[in-house]
Formats: structure tokens, C-alpha cells, sequence
């Protein structure tokens, strides 16, 4: 028999029982509550000093890019259909991405600062013919085209600006673009991008290459020689190369001005080089007073660009390094064969000179 004395007791337990099981509902309800709501995307800028951050409630429908680097990211994403306009970098002439090819004028436009005022006015006809939504879409561009990004944001429109300073920044930025744009492979892009070092490194080491034999190399772009924290100067490393010029900027800054007198006074044993407002790799060689035992590799521009192209640089850096282990590779370019092809050529242009000069003396002469 129960004590009256136990009464309080079982009935404060009972009380303390039916609020326990009355509160699981809205404790497992409020989870997930919090689940469901989860869907926002988050995007923090990466390289500027003052770096935004943004909160979209779902991916994007329209893509403005004003980066070749980024345009090829969407392509590699396979969000290229979502681009409503593109800077005149992306077209296909300049920036050889095979999905800009044959697209018409009005998908691109300059973005230098002159011609900012006339991408506003751009933007606002997007808008007018519901191709963009300033509201709920996106604008990417690189965050050192100031005048380009503080007149977007002072016109209200939502600009995400990258200056990516390393590999593992680049992996980053597509995956967290991979997620705005709504890709349905971003994750294979991404694991790709992450296992690219790995792979290169493990191949590099299981043929015994090492600080004492890897090759020394130096990258150019915009006519620029790449120190520490560029991205060319990065991939030289990244494929098992020592960057000839890593830390020899007299300046600050990721790259130099060129300068005959650094390739006088280092050794280097191959020159990567993207081509830059119509001069090639032979005329810059020339210009430089480059050795001719250097290999030179005329590189592809996107790979040196951001976004989810640094892998194909990568693969392109080591393969032109190490053609032996790997099979992606520049545009090389022998400078003995070419110097005599050149000699050719010269000898050709006189005999041709010479025989056409005689035929017009006889020909005088007879007459």
C-alpha cells in the first residue's frame, strides 16, 4: 500500500513526465524547422581587403561575368546557360573558351573603366527585358577592377569580387560558386581540383624527383614575370618546379616588369609564357635575349586564370616540365629548329630577290 506521504512525490513525476513528452514535438519540430530553412547560401569574397559577404536564399538564374577565368568556371559547371553577359575577355578570340565561340556581339562588352558607365547602361536594359534580376542574381568579376565593382554596388547590383592568391583559394571559390550558381557537379569539379597536387606530387616522387633535380622554370603573363603568390609562379611549384623567380620581385606585388637582365643573371630551364596583346613566345624570347637551350612553352590563358581552371594549369605546368610522367603539355617551341627555319626562310627571300632582280635585267636588257 502506498504512503499518503509518496502522493506529491509520483504526482510532481508525472508532471515533470507529461511536459518532457509534450516538448519532444516542438524540440525534434524546431530541428527541423532549422533543416528545412538551411537552404541559404553564403559566399564570402576572396582576396580583397575588405571582403563582402553576401547570403542568397536559393542559387542564382542569371550570370553576369566580367572575368575569363570565371566565365570558363560556369562552363566547367555546366552553368553556362545562365550567363546573360560576359566581358569582351571571354570571347572565344581572346580567351579560346570553345562555348563563346559564334555567340553575338551584344554577350560581351569591355569592362575597362573608360567604358563602365556604358556597362550600366548594359545592365539596366538586362533588366528591362527580364534577362536579370538585381534583386536575386549575380555579378563576378575580379575585386581589382575597382571602378567596375563600386559602380555596380553604387548602382545597386550585387557584385562578388575574387583576387585569389593560391592554389586552395581557387578550390574554394568554385566550390563555393559551384553552390550560387546551382550546379549539379560542383562536387566533382571540386575533388578533382583538390586531388590534382596529390596525384602530380605522388608521380614526381615515385620517379625521384627531388629539391636537387626539379626543373627551374619561370612563368610570364601580361608580359609580366610571376613572383611569389601569382598563380603562374604557384603551378610552377605545385607541378614539381623551382620558380626562378619566386621572391625576386624589387617591388610589391605578385609580378615584375620584364627585364632582359633577370634572364641574364638566372638559370632557367623552361619558360612558360602566355601571349600577350599579339606578341608570341618567339618574339618575347627574342626580345629578352633568352638562351636558346631554354624550352619554351607557350601556354594557354585560362590557366593561369581563376576559378576551376587552375587544375588544367596544373596538369599543363607538370606535363611541360616532365612530359615523361605526364601527358598535358603547352605549345613548345624548339628556338634552334625555329632559328634555322628562320635562316631558311631569310636565304629563301634572297634567292627569290636575286632570280626576280636578273629576270628584269634581261628583260631591260633585251629591250
Amino acid at each position: 500500500m502506498t504512503s499518503k506521504r509518496n502522493h506529491p512525490k509520483i504526482i510532481a513525476l508525472a508532471l515533470v513526465t507529461i511536459m518532457c513528452i509534450t516538448a519532444l514535438p516542438m524540440i525534434f519540430s524546431s530541428d527541423l524547422s532549422e533543416a528545412v530553412d538551411d537552404t541559404t547560401i553564403t559566399i564570402t569574397e576572396i582576396g580583397p581587403s575588405s571582403p563582402q559577404t553576401y547570403t542568397f536564399s536559393a542559387p542564382v538564374d542569371h550570370i553576369v561575368s566580367f572575368s575569363k577565368g570565371y566565365t570558363n568556371t560556369a562552363v566547367k559547371l555546366n552553368v553556362f546557360d545562365k550567363i546573360v553577359l560576359m566581358d569582351s575577355g571571354s570571347a572565344y578570340s581572346d580567351s579560346g573558351i570553345v562555348a563563346t565561340e559564334g555567340l553575338a556581339d551584344s554577350m560581351f562588352i569591355s569592362t575597362t573603366s573608360t567604358n563602365v558607365p556604358n556597362v550600366v547602361i548594359r545592365m539596366a536594359e538586362l533588366e528591362s527585358a527580364g534577362s536579370f534580376d538585381k534583386d536575386k542574381d549575380v555579378v563576378v568579376c575580379n575585386s581589382y577592377s575597382t571602378t567596375l565593382v563600386n559602380t555596380l554596388r553604387t548602382a545597386g547590383y550585387t557584385v562578388i569580387g575574387y583576387y585569389p592568391k593560391s592554389y586552395d583559394q581557387n578550390v574554394q571559390i568554385t566550390e563555393d560558386l559551384g553552390k550560387l550558381f546551382g550546379s549539379d557537379n560542383y562536387e566533382s569539379v571540386v575533388q578533382a581540383m583538390k586531388d590534382a597536387p596529390k596525384k602530380v606530387a605522388d608521380k614526381l616522387s615515385e620517379n625521384g624527383i627531388n629539391d636537387e633535380n626539379k626543373v627551374r622554370a619561370v612563368s610570364v603573363s601580361t608580359n609580366k614575370i610571376q613572383s611569389t603568390g601569382s598563380m603562374g609562379g604557384t603551378l610552377i611549384e605545385l607541378g614539381g618546379g623551382i620558380n626562378v623567380a619566386a621572391d625576386k620581385n624589387p617591388g610589391s606585388g605578385t609580378s615584375f616588369a620584364s627585364d632582359p637582365s633577370f634572364f641574364a643573371q638566372n638559370e632557367i630551364d623552361v619558360l612558360f609564357y602566355s601571349p600577350h596583346n599579339g606578341e608570341t613566345a618567339l618574339e618575347y624570347v627574342q626580345e629578352m635575349g633568352i638562351n636558346s637551350d631554354v624550352k619554351v612553352v607557350e601556354i594557354g590563358n585560362l590557366w593561369v586564370s581563376y576559378g576551376a581552371n587552375v587544375d588544367d594549369g596544373l596538369w599543363g605546368y607538370a606535363g611541360s616540365m616532365y612530359p615523361e610522367y605526364f601527358s598535358t603539355s603547352g605549345e613548345v617551341y624548339d628556338l634552334n629548329n625555329n632559328n634555322d627555319d628562320t635562316v631558311m626562310i631569310v636565304a629563301a627571300a634572297i634567292v627569290i630577290v636575286l632570280i626576280v632582280g636578273t629576270a628584269i635585267y634581261f628583260v631591260k636588257f633585251r629591250q
